[in-house]
């Protein structure tokens, strides 16, 4: 049977936590599934909700704990390293959710069809702001035919395609990039998921900050694209 590991980063999230894990652990799905939740040092009730799931779920939830506060990037990886014994990875920060109960299933299922690509995504809702929807139609896009970002929390990933993924390739824009140079991906144009921005890593920068982490986007993006001798 495949094995599906959805991945739940959090730090500080009390006050949605808990919407988030009900959201995942109501997924419609046939295949093993577990939900990981990553939890960076929370100084909040964040953690102690987790345990309160663990408790209930021994069998469906593993929570991992961090020693000390390693932030958004590395927290990410840690957990896709220690989850790549899986055959896909999905993803939500847990101050996200996801609003299809069929998601998961549906993107497994579509991926498991089309092993050319590496992972599939779809619409997102962006919460506090108007609906952004994507112009794309439900098929496979290949890199250059794809010139939005889709939302990290829609992603579902082939575990075999990010063998090799290194912490500077997980930032949310750099592993789409990443993505695409590994194989396509199947895009379903469906809300599916809900961006809930509340003060995140991205959410909470300045607009100097954001220009910055842009800048330096694209640069490494210039970088990875030399590795996959794609320029």
């Amino acid at each position: 049977m495949l094995k599906v590991t959805s991945i739940i980063v959090t730090y500080n999230h009390e006050k949605y936590i808990t919407r988030c894990i009900e959201s995942i652990l109501n997924q419609n799905i046939k295949y093993d599934h577990k939900i990981f939740i990553t939890d960076d040092c929370s100084t909040d009730n964040t953690t102690n909700i987790c345990n309160e799931y663990v408790k209930k779920y021994p069998n469906k939830i593993i929570l991992n704990t961090n020693k000390k506060n390693l932030g958004p990037k590395y927290n990410y990886y840690n957990a896709i390293k220690l989850n790549l014994d899986n055959d896909y990875l999905a993803y939500c920060d847990g101050d996200d959710y996801w609003c299809d109960q069929n998601k998961l299933q549906l993107q497994v299922d579509l991926l498991e069809k089309n092993k050319n690509c590496s992972f599939s995504s779809h619409n997102t809702i962006v919460k506090k702001n108007p609906l952004i929807e994507h112009n794309y139609e439900t098929k496979i896009y290949k890199y250059e035919e794809f010139t939005s970002l889709s939302h990290t929390s829609s992603r579902v990933i082939r575990c075999s395609n990010i063998e090799n993924i290194t912490q500077d390739d997980t930032p949310d824009s750099i592993m789409q990039n990443y993505l695409f140079l590994v194989g396509d991906m199947y895009y379903i144009n469906s809300f599916m998921t809900t961006y809930n921005p509340v003060g995140g890593a991205w959410s909470g920068l300045s607009t100097e900050e954001k220009n910055n982490a842009i800048r330096e986007g694209i640069e490494y993006i210039t970088k990875l694209k030399k590795r996959f001798n794609k320029i």
